[in-house]
C-alpha cells in the first residue's frame, strides 16, 4: 500500500508523502477492510454515509470515528470498523430533531454540508443535527449529506439464485456488488435477470435504498476466512512438529477450502 499522495510527514531523514500517523493507521485499516470484503459503505460501495461509523468511509478514514471518552468528551482519532447498530437515513426526509437515534449517543457525526461544500462534525449523535446547515433544526429536510449530489444509495435490482452466483450481465449503468446487481446513478433497474438469478425489482422502475449501517454478512465471511486461515496455520505447525506426510497436509488444506465452500465465501 502507498501513501504517496499524502502530505510529507518528516520522520528522521524521511520526507516523502507518507502522511500523518492517523493517515497511516486509518489507511492501513481501510485497505485491510477491503481485503476482507468491505466496501466504502460496509456491504455496499456507497461512500461518506454519516451513519456508517467506520474507517471504511472516507468521512472517517483519516480522522477516525468520533467517540465519547471516559471524561464525557467527544474526540476523534478512534480507528474502528462499524458495528452495524445505527438506524438508516433517508436523505429525502431527514428528521433534524432525532439525529441518528439513541444508539448514537456515544458517538459524534461527520456529514457533508451541501450549502458550504464542506464536512462538519457534531456530537452527540443522538441530539438534533442541522443536516441542511441552515442554522435551524426545526423539522424534516431533503438534502445531500454524502457529497454525491444524489439522494440515498443504489438499490438492489437482481440477486443471485440457488447457485449463489450472479449469472446475469448488468445492463445500462447497473453494476454487480456483493452477489447482487444494483442500480447505477440513474437509480433505474435496467437489468433483466437470467439463469437462476432472481428479479428483485422490476425492470424500468426506480430503485434506491436508505443510507444503511449494516455489514454483518461481510463480517461473518471475514470470520470464516480467518478460521480457514487458522486451519492452514495449524497444519503448518503440526507439520513442523510431527513431519506430516504429503497426503495429510493436503487433507488439511482441503478441509479449510471445504469450510469456505460450506459458508459460500466468495471474496
Amino acid at each position: 500500500m502507498s501513501l504517496g499522495a499524502f502530505q510529507p510527514w518528516v520522520c528522521g531523514s524521511t520526507t516523502h508523502g507518507v502522511g500523518t500517523p492517523d493517515d497511516q493507521a486509518g489507511t492501513f485499516m481501510h485497505e485491510l477492510g477491503h481485503g476482507l470484503g468491505l466496501g466504502h459503505g460496509g456491504n455496499v460501495k456507497y461512500n461518506n454515509k454519516p451513519n456508517y461509523l467506520s474507517v471504511m468511509s472516507y468521512a472517517y478514514q483519516n480522522t477516525g470515528v468520533i467517540k465519547r471518552d471516559a471524561n464525557g468528551n467527544y474526540v476523534a482519532g478512534n480507528f474502528d470498523y462499524s458495528h452495524g447498530t445505527l438506524a438508516p437515513l433517508d436523505e429525502t426526509a431527514l428528521n433534524e430533531l432525532t439525529g441518528l437515534g439513541a444508539n448514537a449517543a456515544s458517538f459524534g457525526v461527520r456529514y457533508y454540508c451541501a450549502t458550504t461544500g464542506l464536512y462538519v462534525a457534531t456530537a452527540p449523535g443522538d441530539a438534533a443535527i442541522n443536516w441542511n446547515c441552515d442554522g435551524s433544526t426545526a423539522g424534516t429536510v431533503n438534502t445531500d449529506v454524502t457529497a454525491d449530489n444524489e439522494r440515498n444509495q443504489d438499490g438492489v435490482c437482481v440477486t443471485a439464485g440457488v447457485n449463489g452466483v450472479i449469472d446475469t450481465t448488468p445492463a445500462g449503468d447497473d453494476y454487480v456488488w456483493v452477489q447482487a446487481i444494483r442500480t447505477g446513478t440513474n437509480r433505474v433497474c435496467e437489468t433483466a435477470a437470467t439463469g437462476d438469478d432472481v428479479q428483485a425489482w422490476p425492470v424500468g422502475l426506480t430503485r434506491s435504498e436508505f443510507l444503511s449501517d449494516s455489514n454483518e454478512l461481510v463480517w461473518r465471511d471475514a470470520g470464516v476466512v480467518l478460521l480457514a486461515g487458522g486451519m492452514i496455520c495449524l497444519v503448518g505447525v503440526a507439520d513442523d512438529l510431527l513431519e506430516l506426510d504429503a497426503l495429510t497436509k493436503l487433507g488439511g488444506q482441503v478441509l479449510a477450502a471445504g469450510f469456505l465452500v460450506f459458508y459460500e465465501v466468495q471474496y
